[in-house]
């Protein structure tokens, strides 16, 4: 009954969730290599990284704010794998900006560039914030869709062959059992992967549980900002600012810059330190943008446990750790993940439709 009932349940699942899991595979896979697409349209992304002091990236950011008409709303310095300003508008558009000339490589809104369609599709299912919650109750349910397949398949481990794994025909009973085993032989790769990916979808919830499996207790949101401490109407520069975000964690390097658009009177520098994972880092720097001072400061190199882990869940889901090795073995899961949902559809439409059956119709003498 159990099996029957999961049975059910996975290939009814599977059906309803068939289009929106195969467009965020698809474009998964394609986010994974969406710097080197990048680099590609744009050569001068992929050249050397400028020295530029916090003098000189306070210069470059205050120069961005008027050159775009909408608000500055988040920059991300020039990496290694992308060399230049990655700016985030008000207006929801994006840009590049050249870190040496200061000059747009491209500027956009999310409908202009195929990246950018990719990643709203990814990220957000077309729906903002709402796209994105439901994007992770799709990750818990295909986390359930794997188990269950397993446990179905298990009666019929017996019949595990590896020359299933190359159907020889597209006949139904070839297609479920190419299904079935397939599935299991991705099952632990394809676990961590969704599974971190849901924990991104829900990272609050997440980081909150990997918390207290160690017995700590987490209230706020990891980049919540402290209150502002010095009056309001006075404000340092953005370069005495960034100089003291660089001497706060000097071991990390800034990746993100959050301009304070909602007047809070603080600004968030966001770091990576040398033995985090998470390729933008977890660590960040409050400071007063009245009195200049530190208010806050996250280290996300020497977090509590259940941070650490919590660290880990973008990178291993992302394709951004591990170099080219993991790229390919996220490509490669993503496009087996593709195939079997594929053959798991087809083996359904080839079901065999129950026969009619014959009714003899009775008259009755008034008809």
């Amino acid at each position: 009954m159990v099996i029957r009932t999961l049975r059910w349940l996975h290939l009814y699942g599977a059906l309803v969730l068939a289009v929106p899991l195969l467009l965020l595979f698809v474009s998964g896979i394609a986010l994974v290599y969406k710097n080197d697409f990048w680099r590609w349209q744009h050569p001068e992304l992929g050249a050397p990284l400028p020295e530029l002091s916090a003098a000189g990236h306070a210069a470059a950011i205050e120069r961005m704010e008027e050159m775009f008409d909408a608000g500055v709303g988040l920059v991300k310095y020039p990496q290694p794998d992308l060399s230049a300003y990655h700016v985030w508008l008000a207006d929801g558009t994006e840009a590049l900006v050249d870190p040496r000339t200061l000059e747009i490589i491209d500027h956009w809104a999310w409908w202009q560039r195929p990246t950018a369609v990719l990643a709203e599709m990814h990220l957000h299912l077309f729906a903002d914030e709402t796209g994105s919650e439901v994007i992770g109750w799709i990750g818990l349910a295909l986390v359930f869709l794997l188990i269950s397949g397993a446990i179905v398949w298990w009666p019929l481990r017996r019949l595990f062959r590896w020359n299933s794994l190359v159907p020889r025909s597209t006949s139904r009973g070839r297609l479920l059992m190419f299904h079935r085993n397939l599935g299991v032989i991705t099952l632990p790769i394809a676990l961590l992967l969704i599974a971190a990916g849901t924990g991104v979808a829900f990272f609050q919830p997440a980081r909150v549980m990997l918390n207290a499996m160690f017995g700590d207790t987490v209230s706020q949101p990891l980049a919540s900002r402290p209150a502002r401490q010095s009056p309001e109407g006075s404000e340092q520069p953005l370069r005495a600012l960034l100089e003291t975000a660089e001497q706060r964690l000097p071991a990390g390097r800034i990746t993100f810059v959050y301009p304070d658009l909602a007047g809070t009177g603080v600004l968030m520098i966001r770091k990576k330190m040398p033995g985090e994972p998470h390729p933008n880092g977890l660590s960040f720097v409050h400071i007063d943008i009245g009195s200049g001072k530190p208010l806050a400061v996250t280290d996300g190199e020497n977090a509590p446990p259940g941070d650490r882990l919590a660290n880990w869940l973008y990178p291993l889901h992302s394709g951004k750790w591990g170099g080219r090795a993991w790229q390919l073995v996220v490509l490669l899961n993503g496009l087996l993940l593709i195939i079997m949902l594929v053959a798991g559809v087809l083996a359904w439409l080839r079901k065999p439709r129950a026969p009619e059956k014959s009714r003899s119709v009775r008259h009755s003498p008034a008809a």
